[in-house]
């Protein structure tokens, strides 16, 4: 649910920059670092009526993608709040400087 909210934000004009699997892996990157950097640390508190929803890195379904998308930021030494407030707020050239070449659409390199 919150992997869909954030992409809620930009996920049209984020498919015209991104290739598929590293906008996939960064935005589950982005959704678990907000998950548990910005929720209380009661993990229960994060249940649905129905559904556990918290998700762990090792459940997640977008774990291949969310590593290569880790390994690139922890590379870059960027901010992460940076990133994400350049990643809501669609700033394409923000990602031009940092993100290889191979996972940026052709029109966005």
């Amino acid at each position: 649910m919150v992997h869909e909210i954030l992409h809620s934000q930009n996920l049209k004009r984020n498919k015209e920059i991104f290739e598929n699997d590293f906008l996939e892996g960064l935005n589950e990157f982005l959704t678990i670092w907000l998950i548990e950097n910005y929720t209380k640390k009661d993990k229960k508190s994060f249940r649905t009526y129905k559904t556990n929803f918290f998700i762990r890195i090792p459940v997640n379904s977008y774990k291949k993608e969310m590593k290569k998308v880790e390994s690139i930021i922890k590379n870059s030494k960027k901010d992460i709040r940076e990133i994400y407030l350049n990643y809501i707020n669609l700033n394409p050239e923000f990602f031009r400087n940092w993100v290889p070449k191979e996972y940026l659409l052709k029109t966005t390199r």
